[in-house]
């Protein structure tokens, strides 16, 4: 947003200035996010381990054990917060949570579990025995909280690109290659509200196949007969490492129809040196079609 205050003349004490205050909102709802983030996961450790009580015990719960797990919490609450802080699950951006981040919540509430054993133990150490299930139980409870709070931003934000997808259905992509740089171009898509309506490989294995929702529809031969029948007006070619034949045979097809845009992510090397990330396609130009293909060096020969 800054740069393109700039772009479009402000600058000086008015840009700086609104800057500024774009900057402090920004922090201000990052803090206004996590202190509900801290809320919720403080609620969810509280419930996870009464409803561990009331689930082992058929909803009766002894007496013994209920006024231990009350002395217990003052230090497991705190304690459990200080682990998922450590963990970095206030860190992350979860509106785009991935299984890394699953990861990393499967593992701080297993310590959390080993915490709440040592919470109740510090609690009333010479008492009898806290019920081992009850603990196991809670882990459990507290992973799939503390998930379901982060995995709700993700489900958040993709019922409203779906919404804004619906609302606006007039760009219709069609992705060339189903391999890894089309995988990593669809997740730029999506971020961005565009669901490409499906995607076209040569290898006959990912046929049928689906990635992240979006269908791999066929080979390049049905290619004219996919964007007819979905009405494609957008082609992005998501081979970057593709022989040059390759992609003047896909651009050749695609010409021929009206009305459909052809584009190509960036080469290997543009990403590779951050000058341009995969999901900044560009427009098919001479190089791509007419340029040479790389020079392959045997390398054993060259050592001989």
């Amino acid at each position: 947003i800054i740069k393109s205050w700039k772009n479009h003349g402000v600058s000086g004490g008015t840009g700086d200035r609104l800057a500024q205050e774009l900057r402090g909102r920004m922090t201000f709802m990052k803090r206004i996010r996590l202190a509900g983030l801290v809320a919720l996961d403080g609620f969810v450790l509280v419930g996870a381990l009464a409803a561990a009580l009331w689930i082992r015990f058929d909803g009766d719960v002894p007496a013994q054990y209920f006024e231990k797990a009350q002395h217990a919490l003052p230090l497991f609450v705190p304690g459990g917060l200080v682990i998922f802080t450590i963990a970095g699950l206030y860190r992350g951006l979860w509106r785009y949570a991935s299984l890394h981040e699953a990861g990393r919540i499967a593992i701080s509430s297993a310590i959390v579990g080993l915490w709440l054993a040592l919470s109740l133990w510090l609690a009333e150490p010479t008492k009898s025995a806290f019920p081992r299930s009850v603990i196991l139980i809670a882990t459990m409870l507290v992973a799939i909280g503390t998930g379901t709070t982060r995995l709700s931003a993700r489900l958040l934000r993709n019922s409203m690109v779906e919404s804004t997808r619906d609302a606006d259905d007039s760009r219709r992509t069609l992705i060339v290659g189903a391999g890894d740089a089309g995988a990593m171009l669809l997740r730029e898509l999506l971020k961005h509200g565009i669901r490409p309506v499906g995607f076209i490989d040569d290898d006959p294995v990912k046929h049928g196949r689906w990635i992240q929702g979006v269908p791999v529809l066929g080979d390049r031969t049905v290619i004219g007969e996919v964007i007819e029948k979905h009405r494609v007006n957008d082609v992005i070619i998501a081979m970057p490492s593709a022989p040059r034949s390759v992609i003047r045979a896909v651009y050749e097809d695609v010409r021929k129809l009206a009305g459909v845009s052809v584009r190509t992510v960036p080469m290997l090397y543009d990403v590779a040196t951050g000058n341009v990330t995969i999901g900044q396609p560009r427009p098919i130009d001479v190089s791509d079609l007419l340029g040479r293909e790389p020079v392959k060096i045997n390398m054993a020969e060259v050592a001989a």
